[in-house]
């Protein structure tokens, strides 16, 4: 997650959503999003839920970790998707180009 090119931590984690919903991508691709949700819903943490305002410390640290190992592999899902969902009349299929209206009525009819 370095650099202008990444996608932003919501964005990012709004595509590693729509990764996980995939068909398309195989089981073993999402090994890391799995693992981390269950992370998170597991009753076993580092650091005790009830402790307030450090227990979820060790839950955000997993999810910060799982978007940033997966941030390459999610950016690149994400290109191919903007890509391949594009419709026409959309606004990536839109070319600006110049042209002029030429009249061949000679004004006799």
């Amino acid at each position: 997650m370095s650099g202008g090119k990444s996608l932003s931590l919501l964005r990012e984690a709004w595509v590693a959503i729509k990764y996980l919903l995939d068909p398309a991508v195989p089981i073993n691709q999402k090994i890391w999003i799995i693992a981390s949700l269950l992370y998170l819903i597991s009753p076993v943490d580092f650091m005790p839920d009830p402790i307030f305002g450090i227990g979820v410390i060790d839950d955000i640290v997993v999810i910060l970790l799982m978007l940033s190992f997966m941030a390459a592999r999610l950016k690149k899902y994400d290109e191919n998707k903007n890509t391949s969902d594009s419709r026409p009349g959309d606004a990536r299929d839109t070319i600006d180009v110049e042209y002029e209206v030429l009249d061949d009525d000679d004004g006799d009819k």
